[in-house]
């Protein structure tokens, strides 16, 4: 390793941020990530691994913020020339471009309703994973859901009979914190 890129290992292994060594190191915005990725996420890899071992407490200083200072054009490469102008663009112009994409909606809902069925038609079968995904994951919050679907049918089923099926003293009203029966 070269000098540099040990200073910057070093640097990342203390927290800095990328655009914090480039400023103490005075390299030109950005190069950092193109010519010395390999040191920045060596010195990002020991930091992770002093962090596991001493994770009572934390051995680095904080890094100071550094101000970032606003580029000029002139500074801007031609993406971020792309990126600013866009952005700008859509920033001034969010309420036309909503009610543009509204209107093409509302004139092309059977068409924009098609795509959605071939989509889906064309990936059954990831949907249905992400599903069942999203289930498993929320099962307990699913099961809540349908104890209070059950409950709710059971209190209209007897509410509709317009007798109870409940003694009196037993009639279902939920538990105390609000749970239950609505």
């Amino acid at each position: 390793m070269t000098e540099i890129e040990l200073s910057i290992t070093r640097l990342a292994a203390l927290g800095r941020s990328p655009y914090q060594i480039e400023v103490e190191l005075g390299f030109p915005p950005y190069t950092i990530h193109q010519k010395y990725h390999a040191a920045l996420q060596e010195g990002y890899a020991r930091m992770a691994r002093r962090q596991d071992s001493k994770s009572k407490e934390l051995t680095t200083a904080p890094a100071e913020p550094i101000k970032r200072q606003e580029k000029t054009m002139e500074e801007m490469s031609q993406r971020e020339k792309l990126a600013e102008t866009r952005r700008r663009y859509y920033q001034s112009r969010r309420a036309e471009i909503r009610e543009k994409q509204r209107r093409y909606y509302q004139a092309n809902k059977e068409k924009v309703a098609q795509y959605q069925r071939q989509y889906q038609q064309a990936n059954k079968r990831k949907i249905a994973e992400s599903r069942r995904e999203y289930y498993r994951a929320n099962k307990e919050k699913f099961a809540e859901w349908s104890r209070q679907y059950k409950a709710r049918k059971r209190r209209e089923k007897i509410t509709q009979q317009g007798e109870s099926a409940w003694p009196e003293n037993q009639m279902p009203t939920g538990d105390q914190n609000g749970a239950g029966l609505k």
